[in-house]
């Protein structure tokens, strides 16, 4: 039996980190919203899209963990974006083919 205690590797680091990536977080939102004022098209949409996706990477980065997960916990994660992907390409096509 092993008698030794093991530190978890994802416990709770106190500190400024979280707050600035909140304040990030809270300062990316601003901005998708000030842009829904703009007219639509082509450049704004990319620019929505790349937002969205900071948010993604911030929350997927900081506040699941995944930059300290393993090599397993970050293929899940991947295979979870795939799929989000597979249905979002399903989706249309169906309702377009009806």
């Amino acid at each position: 039996m092993n008698t030794r205690t093991e530190k978890p590797s994802h416990r709770f680091r106190p500190g400024l980190q979280p707050f600035v990536i909140y304040a990030l977080l809270l300062i990316l939102l601003g901005a998708s919203i000030a842009l829904t004022g703009l007219t639509s098209g082509a450049p704004i949409v990319s620019l929505h899209l790349a937002l969205a996706a900071a948010l993604a990477a911030l929350i997927a980065g900081f506040y699941m963990n995944l930059r300290e997960a393993g090599a397993r916990m970050r293929v899940f994660a991947l295979a979870g974006l795939m799929w989000l992907a597979f249905m979002l390409v399903i989706i249309p096509v169906d309702w377009l083919t009806r």
